[in-house]
């Protein structure tokens, strides 16, 4: 969980640890393009630099803005065999409107060469289809060389024409000055743990997010070998429940909760999107919270208590910051008496490396 500043950029290696594959999913911050750059530098000769799959899952400002400087380093010299993105022209074959944006202008550029989607894309297409799930078929899974399984779980086509509608307005936020309208206050510390409710936190209501771009978001279940992990990006809770049910049928497990050893909280912890009916369909140990709540003030506390309190027994917390927001849920009052345990960078650190 690479430091993104308010946002995801997550690293992910797999299968023989002295010759690991590696998927790239987001790019948070400016600065997260900084640190992939150079981590990708110390892998050693071009050869070296290759990753099976880079994931930009929608297009917020805490998930897109280093993707630019990234891909615009002329000095990397780095290989994706696949780069799933839902651009305009595949929102907008759902409408026929028409309207650019910078990534898409690089990814078509064809003195780049750069893969599109290729995974969903037949041979002739003018463009590359879109990821998206399909109202009639079960969830889609793609096998990645050396036998990474991932299972599509969002967006469905209907939140991808919602965003193609909205285009150019979800564009239009992702301007630095409009990010920052969103900014809210941090909640009042907590003076007294012993009268700290969790319960009551956790049944507070949730207002449904109508955020088109978190609702286009690609979400992922990961599986290699007996381990996975659902990576959400800041897909609806809806959304991931309606699909992890769907898939639990198709595997002849309804009813069954889905086995994970990890959960990344989808949109760093917010509270709309952390749902007991979504907590109460896996079985999970860990979870994972990406940001520094610098805007937001992320994780909400009603997110993290339904965590602590219905996502399993003695669930662990995975911060790849420590910061003033998350750092109550290391107080020693909270652990004894819920059991959860909590994980952060070492001190003066960001970034955290789990291990699965």
């Amino acid at each position: 969980m690479l430091p993104a500043d308010n946002g995801d950029c997550l690293w992910i290696e797999y299968g023989d640890p002295s010759r690991p594959r590696r998927i790239l999913i987001d790019c948070g911050a400016v600065s997260a393009a900084r640190t992939v750059a150079s981590r990708i530098e110390s892998l050693g000769a071009p050869s070296e630099r290759v990753f099976e799959l880079f994931v930009l899952t929608h297009i917020d400002a805490d998930h897109i803005n280093g993707v630019l400087p990234l891909f615009g380093n002329p000095n990397l010299n780095v290989r994706f065999e696949d780069i799933w993105f839902n651009g305009w022209h595949q929102v907008g074959r759902f409408l026929g409107i028409k309207q650019g944006e910078d990534f898409s202008k690089l990814l078509e550029d064809p003195a780049r060469s750069l893969p599109w989607n290729r995974a969903v894309t037949s041979k002739g297409e003018k463009h590359p289809a879109p990821i998206a799930l399909s109202s009639d078929k079960p969830p889609p899974m793609f096998e990645l060389p050396g036998g990474l399984r991932l299972t599509l779980l969002s967006p469905s086509a209907d939140q991808l024409k919602r965003l193609g509608r909205e285009w150019r307005q979800v564009l239009l936020e992702l301007e630095p000055g409009k990010a920052m309208l969103g900014r809210r206050r941090p909640p009042p510390p907590v003076t007294d743990f012993a009268k700290f409710d969790l319960e009551a936190l956790a049944r507070k209501s949730v207002t449904k997010d109508t955020s088109v771009a978190n609702g286009s978001s690609i979400a992922l279940l990961a599986e290699f070998d007996e381990h996975a992990i659902l990576l959400t990006g800041d897909a609806h809770a809806d959304m991931l429940v309606k699909s992890i049910e769907q898939l639990q049928r198709e595997r002849g497990r309804p009813g069954q909760k889905l086995k994970l050893e990890a959960l990344k909280l989808s949109h760093h912890g917010s509270a709309n999107a952390t749902t007991i009916p979504l907590l109460e369909l896996l079985d999970c140990p860990r979870y994972l919270v990406s940001s520094n709540g610098n805007i937001f003030s992320h994780p909400d506390r009603e997110a993290i208590a339904r965590v602590i309190l219905h996502g399993g027994h003695q669930p662990t917390l995975y911060f790849n910051y420590r910061s003033p927001l998350n750092e109550l849920w290391d107080e020693r009052v909270l652990r004894d008496r819920y059991g959860h345990k909590a994980e952060y960078p070492s001190e003066g650190k960001a970034g955290l490396l789990v291990r699965l």
